[in-house]
C-alpha cells in the first residue's frame, strides 16, 4: 500500500507541473523542452524529483 501511494502521489504531482502545453501545432520537441525547461514549470518538477528521491531513500532504508 505504501508503494502505491507513492506512486499515485508522484503522477498527481507530476500533472500540477504540466499545467498547461504549448498549442497542437508546435513541433514536439519545442513542447518537450517548455515541459521540461520552462521557468515556470522548473521549480515544481525539481520538487517532485528531490521528493521521489527521497521518498526512494526512505523506502529503501526501511527495508534494510
Amino acid at each position: 500500500m505504501r508503494i502505491l501511494t507513492t506512486i499515485l502521489f508522484l503522477f498527481g504531482a507530476a500533472t500540477v507541473a504540466q499545467a498547461h502545453s504549448l498549442p497542437a501545432d508546435k513541433n514536439i520537441l519545442l513542447q518537450l523542452f517548455h515541459q521540461l525547461f520552462g521557468l515556470h514549470h522548473l521549480p515544481p518538477l525539481v520538487l517532485i524529483a528531490i521528493a521521489g528521491f527521497l521518498l526512494f531513500r526512505h523506502s529503501r532504508s526501511e527495508k534494510e
